[in-house]
């Protein structure tokens, strides 16, 4: 785990913003019916809203800013990140998750991205044609040109069933990125069955 605001990755190369950022306080209010498109309300969902503005405005000085969001299953991330997109609609946002029948398919994950991106990095994972750090390097370009014009704010859900290949690849694109108005969330389920 990590401990709220904690820096990660301060390897070479690593963003110039990396936080953890745990939820462990949020208590989601029940209800016979919810949409999951829905904006539920969370107790305890506005400070960890102000804490991802913060990180926004971090990333929008030009400082690549990457954040991992952790907690148990049904504690509210997918709804945290929703709700944080849907605050910010003048940034560009991209939004994939984790699929666990996928974990073991090399790039599942990274293929949805780079379609919910509409980009075309050159991927060819059908027939084993690209590796983590060539589609790396072409999504950082493609990220790069994005987040010059405007934030761009990708999160990945469910991170925790992502494959691992497509994470080598998202960290190899962050690694790439200087100066770009980027800000990463990775939203991480924790306990026995990885939360969802």
């Amino acid at each position: 785990g990590f401990a709220p605001g904690e820096r990660l990755g301060a390897s070479p190369g690593a963003p110039s913003a990396c936080v953890g950022l745990p939820l462990t306080g949020a208590t989601p209010l029940q209800s016979e019916v919810v949409h999951p498109d829905d904006d539920v309300l969370l107790i305890g969902t506005s400070a960890a809203l102000t804490e991802l503005d913060a990180l926004l405005d971090r990333a929008c000085t030009g400082e690549v800013t990457v954040a991992v969001l952790e907690g148990p299953a049904g504690i509210g991330k997918s709804t945290l990140l929703r709700r944080f997109r849907h605050r910010h609609p003048d940034v560009t946002a991209v939004a994939v998750s984790g699929l666990p029948w996928e974990r073991s398919c090399a790039g599942a994950l990274l293929e949805r991205l780079i379609v919910a991106e509409g980009a075309d990095v050159g991927s060819d994972r059908e027939t084993g044609g690209w590796d983590a750090a060539t589609v790396g390097a072409a999504l950082a370009r493609r990220w790069d040109e994005s987040a010059r014009e405007k934030p761009l704010v990708v999160t990945i859900d469910d991170a925790q069933h992502a494959d691992p290949a497509s994470l080598q690849a998202v960290v190899s694109a962050v690694a790439r990125l200087h100066g770009a108005q980027f800000l990463l969330l990775l939203a991480r389920g924790t306990g026995p069955d990885g939360g969802g």
